[in-house]
């Protein structure tokens, strides 16, 4: 039997761990790169933490990008450009208890979480993650790097835009658009389009006052 692929995730994060039994099972973990200081010399399950520089260590082993967070959303892109890294080289990570139609189009750096269901024709950018139980529907466009929350419900022939963050619970009427960069509150109930770089709360959601 071949040995399995290294991958290394970049960030130590919930995220990461969360996924991290399932990544062992298709991967060797070889590390996680995080450059927050509080984390140097730290390990977990025997997989060390080392900054964000040491990736030129692993040049053999694929790549995902594991954090993800309101406020770390508007960087991913930026972290993974500085990369310079080929595109083949980011794993698409499918959890064998989420449900990914055949018909479903995913990218490059994806992750989808245990009990996530996408179905036919909906089609997912790169560095995506829907995290768990979140239900994306026929036909939806999610651009790159669009982090999903948990039980999340994306109503068919959505458009979510490129660096958006939908909070867990939230949910979208078919049909509608949410333009880049914006942030939608937990549990809010999105019934209109949304432009770009809004920060949306409420049922139905509406602007969030000063922000």
């Amino acid at each position: 039997m071949s040995a399995l692929p290294r991958i290394v995730c970049l960030g130590y994060s919930g995220n990461a761990l969360e996924m991290f039994d399932h990544l062992r099972r298709v991967f060797r973990v070889a590390a996680f790169l995080d450059d927050n200081p509080d984390l140097a010399g730290h390990s977990f399950r025997d997989v060390p933490v080392l900054p964000m520089g040491a990736l030129n260590q692993f040049d053999d082993a694929q790549v995902v990008v594991t954090f993800g967070s309101q406020r770390s959303i508007g960087v991913r892109a930026a972290v993974v450009a500085r990369l310079g890294i080929a595109r083949d080289r980011f794993a698409t990570v499918l959890h064998p208890a989420a449900h990914v139609s055949s018909q479903a189009w995913i990218g490059a750096g994806t992750m989808i979480f245990p009990g996530a269901v996408v179905t036919h024709n909906a089609r997912i950018g790169d560095h995506c993650m829907i995290l768990p139980n979140s239900v994306v529907h026929h036909d939806v466009e999610l651009d790159d790097h669009v982090l999903v929350g948990s039980n999340v419900t994306i109503a068919g022939h959505c458009r979510i835009g490129s660096g958006c963050y939908l909070g867990s619970a939230s949910s979208f009427m078919n049909g509608v658009t949410v333009s880049p960069g914006s942030v939608i509150g937990m549990a809010a109930n999105v019934i209109r389009d949304v432009p770009a770089g809004s920060v949306m709360i409420g049922n139905p959601a509406r602007p969030l006052s000063g922000a």
